[in-house]
């Protein structure tokens, strides 16, 4: 059974084919697997009260405003990816957020004082960075 992720995938390129497309399909399948990980972290601990709430931690004086940026990236991505014309220019798009989630992860492990947590990041952090090997592979490949 395809993953919403992977469903999304082709519909965006409808293109890929055969290796390319289960590298598609193996890449969507991690990143809910990602999801599922991180929304468990945050129930075992937003829910049990063991970090502070969101609106107190907004409260707080001298912290940056947080605009809509990460929301307007991603539909700026989600434009771009529907112009591209080749397989390359889609996995080289991919090959980039990849390594924006690598070092995201990597940053946050480095981090992290609690040793849970810090696995939790090395965990995803190494996902990406098979992600990075295996579209660096299908590029090429091309």
């Amino acid at each position: 059974m395809r993953s919403m992720q992977a469903n999304k995938i082709l519909a965006i390129f409808p293109g890929a084919q055969g290796e390319t497309n289960a590298a598609f399909f193996k890449l969507a399948n991690d990143e809910k697997g990602h999801f599922l990980t991180l929304e468990d972290l945050y129930d075992r601990n937003v829910r049990s009260e063991m970090w502070a709430p969101y609106k107190d931690i907004l409260a707080k004086e001298g912290l940056p405003d947080i605009d809509e940026l990460v929301q307007d990236t991603h539909k700026e991505l989600l434009a771009r990816i529907r112009g591209v014309a080749t397989k390359r220019e889609v996995l080289e798009m991919a090959l980039m957020l990849e390594k924006e989630a690598f070092t995201l992860f990597g940053d946050a492990s480095a981090k992290m004082t609690n040793p849970d947590l810090k696995k939790v990041f090395d965990f995803l952090a190494g996902f990406e960075r098979n992600h990075v090997v295996l579209i660096e592979k299908e590029l090429a490949a091309l």
